[in-house]
């Protein structure tokens, strides 16, 4: 019988670029060998293959080796503005290839025009790996791995997160269904959104904005957006190893004139280098989900 078990401490194994691996192979030659031996060897050898079977099951289930992972070019079709409506609520996805290679996001939940929920989205690759990092808003920043993708459907898994623990997205033409869960048996909660598409993805848009610190709150700033239709959501968010300080999304809304637009967000470092300035504020060039 040949046994092959390969787990998180095997780093240097030539098969350990594929995660935890758990094969299990019992050639022909092998079993005429074992059936030779007196019935009771027979019997031990047939109970240790079962112990050794349960094991392999336990951990058959793989992640995508780094080296057959997509490029972010390759989930572009995400990209562009999509539209779930549930009543009086309505939600935003709007996804953007950005000019560093990878592609930002930003949802938001509008109920009877309201603004009651937003989080800021980004894809990018890191250490061989595609990651999909969500900010929301007044939460931690969590990142979730790419684990599964195939055309028009990627999953992204973080087993450590209490909900959700996995991330589903699928297209189908002009709808996308996103669907978010948790593996954990006691948490089976399943939510679904069904969008439709909205436009066609463009790139992320270079915008000039103005970063203040905030004197009450010290690790807040507060960013204007000087070119914008009057009554703009203004979103941003610090996130992990981005090529840019903050992310950030503008939600424009229509209307007869056109004034500035500010946003406040919470962001540790940036607030205490802008806090460090003449004048407590800067210009920043940042591209911006529209």
């Amino acid at each position: 019988m040949m046994l092959s078990i390969i787990g998180h401490d095997a780093e240097h194994h030539p098969l350990a670029r594929f995660g935890t691996v758990c094969s299990i192979a019992v050639p022909r030659a092998a079993v005429t060998l074992v059936l030779r031996y007196p019935r009771v060897a027979v019997h031990r050898a047939l109970s240790s293959l079962f112990a050794l079977s349960v094991l392999a099951v336990g951990c058959a289930r793989t992640q995508v080796p780094r080296g057959d992972l997509p490029s972010i070019e390759s989930l572009a079709w995400l990209g562009g503005a999509w539209r779930s409506t549930d009543g009086p609520s309505t939600t935003v996805e709007r996804w953007n290839l950005a000019r560093d290679g990878a592609m930002r996001g930003a949802s938001t939940t509008l109920r009877d025009g309201a603004l009651v929920h937003h989080e800021l989205l980004r894809l990018d690759a890191r250490g061989g790996r595609v990651r999909y990092v969500a900010a929301p808003e007044g939460q931690a920043v969590t990142e979730f791995a790419l684990v599964s993708a195939r055309a028009n459907f990627a999953r992204f898994e973080n087993p450590a997160h209490d909900y959700p623990q996995w991330i589903e997205y699928r297209r189908d033409g002009d709808r996308l269904t996103a669907r978010i869960g948790a593996n954990d048996a006691a948490r089976p909660r399943i939510s679904e959104w069904t969008f439709e598409r909205e436009s066609a993805a463009g790139e992320s848009s270079p915008l000039t904005v103005t970063v203040c610190a905030d004197a009450e709150r010290a690790q807040e700033i507060n960013v204007t957006v000087p070119r914008c239709t009057c009554g703009a959501n203004v979103l941003c968010r610090e996130m992990p190893s981005s090529h840019e300080p903050l992310a950030l999304a503008v939600f424009d809304r229509d209307c007869d004139a056109c004034m500035e637009s500010s946003g406040r967000c919470v962001a540790p470092q940036m607030a205490a280098r802008v806090a460090a300035a003449d004048g407590g504020c800067v210009q920043e060039v940042l591209r911006n989900v529209r």
